[in-house]
């Protein structure tokens, strides 16, 4: 660095230069006596999820993990229920993870979510990922929360589950509120050992004015905001607001394309002037229509979305609850799982907003060296947390 044009460098940076040397090797030292304190095995764990999310940040599957998958089944009330099974092919694990996933018709094979099955079972964990019929057809229900319920109770009598001390839940975004839901069940929440929520939300009504106003059109951007999900969802669970059948299958057809991010057929003539309306507001992003979004939320409150509030739910958990967010999700905003974490009453609560987490789309804004180390830092601290209660 030089000052003018005389390349001289101040005698003062040099003090200072020293001066932050010193700073550094003390925070280093502080840093080494620290995790020298802390007890191995979770230390270890934390290390290991931490290099974990590193890998999977960086696009890896984690195909080359020694890991087991398998299709497993289990009949409740007479409901054939499906998930996928992962577990480290040299030993049985002695924690385990329900880990249920978002609204995607591809549910528990999700890339994703595969590859972060595959992770956590490296590190440990039998991982068992369930298939919801109804978010397969993108449908909102609450009915899946009994389901994890029943893979939770199930875990001991698995052969892979024979050794397993400790079962906790965790979801993705929609799921991860169910979870939460799971896990304050009178029937689990004395005996699970934590619950995680990635990307959960605290209020659904809250954010419908931000999934129904519309869209700057970006010129060349590839996608709609992500926020459109929800959109097209919520829209979809109301669809029987439509009177006309043929209406309703025409709409409900359009939602399913774009939700699987597919070309979109243009209305046919004959279509009703109220289809036609609710057509625009599906398809025309730069548009707003707050009369029929009033309309769409009124329909849902008084049944779909009681069931989904979690507010008294998250009151009566007893085990630890660890919540991560992104800090740029433009579908479900972080303030939803501080919302959560703040009615938290009964339990130890673990918060982490991260700007390394999206909900679905690679993050545009730029993250600066001082946030990177910052989130690190978050990350691990977190993660050690955990290390803990997973045992």
């Amino acid at each position: 660095m030089t000052f003018g044009g005389d390349g001289l460098v101040p005698a003062t940076l040099d003090v200072r230069r020293v001066r932050y040397r010193k700073y550094a090797y003390a925070i280093l030292a502080a840093t080494v006596v620290v995790i020298a304190l802390l007890p191995c095995a979770q230390l270890i764990l934390a290390l290991r999820l931490l290099l974990a999310i590193r890998r999977l940040a960086l696009g890896d599957m984690g195909k080359d993990l020694p890991v087991e998958v398998k299709v497993i089944h289990h009949n409740m009330d007479g409901k054939e229920l499906e998930a996928l099974l992962y577990r480290h092919s040299g030993n049985l694990p002695s924690r385990a993870i329900v880990l249920s996933p978002g609204i995607s018709e591809l549910g528990s094979h999700h890339p994703q979510l595969v590859a972060l099955s595959r992770f956590l079972a490296n590190c440990g964990f039998l991982v068992i990922t369930p298939d919801f019929e109804k978010f397969q057809k993108f449908q909102i229900s609450a009915e899946p929360v009994e389901e994890i319920v029943a893979w939770y109770r199930t875990v001991p009598a698995l052969e892979e589950g024979r050794q397993v001390r400790q079962v906790g839940l965790a979801g993705i975004s929609f799921s991860g509120t169910l979870a939460l839901i799971a896990a304050a069940r009178p029937e689990l929440r004395d005996s699970a050992a934590f619950v995680l929520g990635i990307g959960a939300y605290y209020n659904l009504l809250e954010m419908m004015p931000e999934w129904f106003s519309p869209e700057t059109i970006r010129p060349g951007f590839p996608y709609h905001a992500t926020r459109f999900y929800a959109r097209w969802l919520v829209m979809l669970a109301a669809s029987e607001m439509l009177g006309s059948s043929a209406d309703r299958q025409f709409i409900d057809g359009v939602l399913v394309d774009l939700l699987r991010q597919e070309s979109v057929p243009p209305a046919p003539i004959g279509l009703s002037p109220a289809a036609h309306r609710w057509y625009r507001l599906a398809v025309e992003g730069n548009q707003a229509d707050e009369e029929l979004a009033g309309q769409i939320e009124n329909s849902l409150r008084p049944s779909l979305y009681q069931k989904l509030d979690p507010s008294q739910a998250v009151r009566e958990l007893r085990c630890p609850v660890f919540l991560v967010h992104g800090a740029y999700d433009d579908l479900i905003p972080p303030d939803q799982s501080r919302a959560l974490s703040r009615n938290i009453v009964q339990a130890k609560s673990y918060l982490m907003i991260t700007p390394f987490l999206t909900h679905t789309h690679a993050p545009r804004t730029p993250i600066s060296w001082r946030q990177k180390v910052t989130a690190v830092s978050s990350a691990f601290a977190f993660l050690f947390d955990f290390a803990r209660a997973a045992g």
